[in-house]
């Protein structure tokens, strides 16, 4: 049994599938869940999430800063043997409608030295 619920990477959603929450034994819905917490929300410890909150505008300091925040979001997995050899990939697309979105592929190997990737889409808010 899993400890972890997944999280739909896209949506952040949990998936209900024939009525129950589905299991996630990858790092996959943790990375998306840190990504998603805003830094300093959390009263139990105030250091975890990340600071992709506080890009606002789709500017070049966010694409070189989000590589940084991600990183710093994700030391804890780092920190515990969860996952190794991070790295991040930013692209910024156009969103139908209008408005832009930092897109972001999360590259790590994990306990097992397998290669993995997460996507991760940060919408901008003015």
């Amino acid at each position: 049994m899993s400890a972890h619920r997944y999280l739909d990477p896209t949506t952040r959603d949990h998936v209900v599938v024939n009525g129950s929450p589905r299991s996630d034994d990858s790092e996959a819905s943790c990375i998306v869940w840190l990504l998603g917490l805003e830094r300093g929300t959390l009263a139990a410890d105030a250091n975890l999430g990340s600071r992709l909150h506080t890009l606002r505008y789709a500017t070049r300091d966010a694409l070189a800063l989000a590589p940084s925040y991600v990183a710093e979001a994700l030391e804890p997995r780092v920190r515990a043997g969860a996952i190794s050899d991070l790295s991040t990939s930013p692209a910024f697309v156009d969103l139908p409608g209008g408005g832009k979105a930092l897109d972001l592929v999360v590259s790590y190997r994990d306990r097992r030295r397998t290669q993995r990737s997460v996507p991760y889409r940060h919408i901008f808010g003015g």
